[in-house]
């Protein structure tokens, strides 16, 4: 009986020992808008734009868990974002919702608002984040532009890469 009870410790070691050595994941983003522009290095913000707004998205999932979202006003009019309906759309079909750091108000003609939004949070090591490679998420921000209300989407891959001296 002694000996059942070595073997389910050796077992269990085991077990502990292997979820200890699960791979960590480090991850890039890509959006696939046909108006996206990739921010060009490490880092930077990828931006889309259509006549009316320009968005500057960059994800951190890892560090700040949050998005950064830049939204430039392109017209003579005030815009609205719907700050607080803002959401990411996940492979799986789930939406979790991001919220900005701060009140928010009006992005007047011509000028820009910025927020971090979060939180934004994927699985950071395992079967869990290398599921995400490959995959695509989708970005969605409801608008009021020259008094329409309009929801932008922005797709997303993701390509999730196993950690140098990890």
């Amino acid at each position: 009986m002694e000996r059942h009870y070595w073997l389910a410790g050796l077992a269990l070691a085991a077990l502990f020992a292997s979820e200890g050595c699960a791979t960590t994941y480090a991850y890039h983003f890509d959006l696939t808008d046909p108006r996206a522009h990739e921010g060009g290095r490490p880092g930077s913000r990828d931006t889309v734009d259509d006549p009316d707004v320009s968005v500057a998205i960059e994800l951190e999932p890892l560090g700040a868990a949050a998005v950064l979202l830049e939204v430039t006003n392109k017209t003579d009019q005030v815009l609205q974002v719907d700050w607080a309906q803002i959401a990411m759309r996940h492979p799986n079909g789930a939406t979790s919702s991001l919220r900005p750091d701060g009140d928010l108000g009006w992005i007047l003609p011509g000028t820009k608002q910025a927020a971090w939004l979060s939180p934004f949070v994927l699985p950071t090591q395992g079967v869990a984040a290398a599921a995400y490679n490959g995959q695509q998420l989708e970005l969605v921000v409801p608008m009021t532009v020259r008094r329409e209300t309009r929801v932008y989407r922005y797709p997303i891959v993701v390509r999730a890469q196993p950690r140098e001296g990890a």
